[in-house]
């Protein structure tokens, strides 16, 4: 679980901060950027492609749940509930943090690429 719920924050981040960093030094690390380069995907396919990703992650966290909270611990669903927050937390942030929005304003302003 902890696993997938890095996965989706990193994930998450590279989607949304794609904006940001499409025209810096370290773009090319950026895994929307990175399917692009290796795999011949277009900026929407890795996209999309990060988005399947994001869910399949996120359905094994739902899938595997219960089994935790099975176990009876507070302590192990304290942590699951961490984990839930993290990610919930890192997008609430980057999705109202001018960081962000600001780039994706500009780059709904340019032109489409063609």
């Amino acid at each position: 679980m902890t696993e997938s719920a890095n996965d989706v924050v990193v994930w998450d981040n590279d989607l949304i901060s794609y904006a940001k960093e499409s025209d810096s030094a370290n773009s090319r690390n950026n895994l929307v950027n990175v399917l692009a380069r290796h795999r011949g995907y277009s900026r929407q396919q890795a996209m999309e492609t990060i988005g399947a990703m994001r869910n399949r992650a996120i359905a094994d966290m739902v899938a595997l749940r219960p089994s935790l909270e099975a176990l009876g611990s507070e302590a192990v669903l304290a942590y699951v509930r961490g984990l839930e927050f993290w990610i919930s937390g890192s997008v609430d942030y980057s999705l109202t943090s001018s960081r962000y929005t600001g780039a994706w304003q500009q780059e709904a302003r340019k032109p489409p690429a063609g």
